[in-house]
């Protein structure tokens, strides 16, 4: 028997566990966005990988490698975390019933928590100080569908984070991983203003030139 969707008007209900039969478990998207784009950016990589030593035949100049390593080394930074998030995404399930949303998570532990003790945030919502990301402009990791029917009711009756509030609590709930995002990120722009800006390109071309050998540097300087 499928619940109906909008959460009960009347007095709280018995809290849920996980097991029980009555949860309303939402579905995946028929469309998976992430996974597409995993598997596009294998297809580009393996491209180069075959690509790029037919290219190089009858060459003395092997440019091959330099490309190859520079599109490594840009790709694995951003595949190895992408294929983490998947597998995370697509092993927590998220279900509702009565004024209760209930979530079990990639590790196998579980939350619930009522409608109006939750905290929604920009892109999904808190529950038990952990942040359970459902998607935002047409890009769900649960089925839309879904998402309007049976969670959304409940979320309209959650507190909502401003952005500020929301930075907070990630400061707050995960200082490192806070301080590692902007470790990164400031070495990043920096390197993006020194390239598009100022003396990067130069030095960027010198560098290239000097893992080439004599013969070819001198084609590629002519």
């Amino acid at each position: 028997m499928t619940p109906d969707p909008e959460p009960p008007e009347s007095s709280d209900t018995r809290q849920p566990g996980a097991s029980d039969m009555g949860i309303r478990w939402l579905g995946r998207p028929r469309f998976d966005a992430m996974r597409a784009l995993l598997i596009l950016i294998v297809a580009l990589t393996l491209a180069l990988v075959l690509l790029i030593p037919a290219l190089d035949t009858g060459s003395q100049c092997r440019f091959g490698p330099i490309i190859l390593g520079m599109a490594l080394l840009m790709v694995v930074p951003i595949i190895i975390p992408l294929a983490l998030v998947r597998r995370r995404v697509l092993r927590t399930q998220l279900g509702v019933k009565d004024e209760w949303v209930v979530v079990r998570f990639h590790d196998n532990s579980t939350a619930s928590s009522r409608d109006r003790d939750l905290r929604v945030t920009n892109n999904g919502f808190i529950i038990d100080n952990r942040h359970v990301p459902i998607g935002r402009n047409n890009s769900f990791l649960f089925a839309k569908a879904d998402l309007e029917a049976y969670l959304q009711p409940r979320l309209d009756r959650a507190r909502k984070l401003s952005v500020s509030q929301q930075v907070a609590w990630e400061w707050r709930r995960n200082r490192r991983a806070t301080l590692l995002l902007v470790l990164l990120l400031i070495p990043a722009v920096g390197a993006f203003v020194f390239v598009e800006f100022g003396s990067g390109k130069e030095w960027l071309q010198e560098l290239l030139l000097s893992l080439l050998g004599p013969e070819c540097r001198q084609a590629v300087e002519r």
